[in-house]
């Protein structure tokens, strides 16, 4: 079972860009799910996740289980 289906059985709520990339399983694993640079990950941790990946990556999480809770997030 993969890092992020094994987290989504807790139903975690993620409220953090950091909570984010920690359902992915870290700069490592969501740099390459997102096909970005682990620098560009590192940098979502400070800047936020930018807006062109939010629709996305919301949807993936949550159809991994995920809770997206984009008001605390920024993202709506």
């Amino acid at each position: 079972m993969n890092k992020v289906k094994q987290m989504a059985k807790s139903r975690k709520v993620l409220k953090t860009d950091a909570d984010v990339i920690a359902a992915y399983g870290g700069t490592a694993r969501t740099a390459r799910r997102w096909d970005v640079s682990q620098a560009a990950v590192s940098q979502w941790r400070i800047t936020g996740v930018p807006p062109g990946h939010h629709y996305r990556m919301s949807k993936d999480l949550e159809g991994n289980g995920f809770i997206v809770d984009g008001q605390s997030l920024g993202w709506i």
